[in-house]
């Protein structure tokens, strides 16, 4: 007696987009956040800019600091995923006063898997001389310790005091490497550019510009700045696939099912092609598209708004054991 296999298959879909470089203008109070203690100071300033026509002016007076803050794009971000964090700043007001002057750092806030808060940060930046330099908070450049990438620090904290804040690497430094081995499950919430105050009495000011995380790069403006710009299109690679399973019934080994057809449309706006894939090893050996083999299967070249309609369809080999087999099929796009 020839022995039943039952089948179902779910359909899904996948696209590769093309990424693009990012460049936010930070141009209303709600994107940029100013924190300052006592008589430190946050502040617009046109006096200097990196980009644009503004940057932030911060004045940390002892024993007072100053920090802007930006937005995080989305709302929270894989610390494991951050490849690019730097700032911009001019240090030409940044007089050394009557004591030591502390530069600016960059600081993040960050929330592990079980909601536990930390709080890291990088040694102070070194003086500018007056020149716009780049602090760049995985290489170390022009951060303290000079001449390492061992520039990190963290510790724990209860998210909203910092005086309840616990060091773990007790006056050492780490590298970004080790502080992402280090919180492998955690999110961050916020990035930071902060001054600390002189030692003693005095204080100090730097100008900050053109923060960046990963591909996207603030550009500090205020509110009420118009500044002109083109918004330039990233290709939109979108297809719809209908319908979303498919039941090819029952099959006998050494026969093949009805054929399906399913249909598929490019609402994107770029031509695409299409391929699939699936991770059963049923449905790569006997599910055949168009004539084709799950890996074999390809439509090059699907114009915008085209539908193209393929036939699917199951073949059984000889001996195949009974039982029931469901599996997904993804249906790639990838631009042409």
């Amino acid at each position: 007696m020839k022995k039943l296999v039952s089948i179902l298959l779910t359909l899904a879909v996948a696209v590769s987009l093309l990424v693009m470089p990012a460049v936010v203008n930070a141009d209303s109070p709600s994107a940029v956040g100013f924190s300052t203690e006592g008589d430190g100071t946050a502040v617009w300033s046109d006096a200097a800019s990196h980009s644009g026509s503004y940057s932030v002016l911060l004045t940390a007076a002892n024993p007072d600091s100053a920090a802007v803050g930006i937005p995080i794009v989305p709302v929270w971000l894989w610390l494991a995923d951050v490849e690019q964090l730097s700032f911009w700043y001019n240090s030409e007001s940044y007089l050394p006063g009557t004591g030591t002057i502390v530069g600016p750092d960059m600081d993040l806030i960050l929330l592990d898997g079980s909601h536990q808060h930390y709080l890291a940060g990088t040694g102070g930046a070194v003086d500018s001389g007056g020149a716009w330099w780049g602090a760049d908070a995985i290489s170390g450049a022009h951060l303290t310790p000079s001449g390492t990438d061992a520039i990190w620090w963290y510790g724990t904290w209860d998210g909203t005091d910092p005086a309840t804040y616990v060091s773990v690497t007790s006056g050492s430094h780490i590298t970004f490497a080790d502080l992402k081995a280090a919180l492998s499950d955690a999110v961050v919430l916020g990035v930071v550019v902060n001054l600390d105050p002189p030692s003693v009495d005095g204080s100090g000011s730097v100008y900050v510009d053109d923060i960046t995380v990963n591909d996207v790069t603030y550009d500090l403006e205020p509110g009420g700045v118009v500044d002109m710009g083109t918004n330039v299109l990233v290709d939109s690679i979108q297809i719809d696939v209908s319908p979303s399973s498919l039941g090819f019934g029952d099959v006998y080994p050494e026969d093949c099912s009805p054929a399906k057809t399913l249909t598929i449309k490019n609402t994107g706006s770029v031509t695409v092609n299409l391929s699939a894939s699936t991770e059963s090893a049923f449905y790569n050996l006997c599910l055949d598209i168009q004539g084709s083999s799950v890996a074999g299967w390809f439509v090059p070249g699907l114009v915008e708004d085209a539908v193209h309609n393929a036939e699917l369809k199951v073949c059984v080999p000889p001996n195949y054991p009974a039982g029931v087999q469901t599996g997904t099929l993804i249906i790639w796009a990838r631009k042409a």
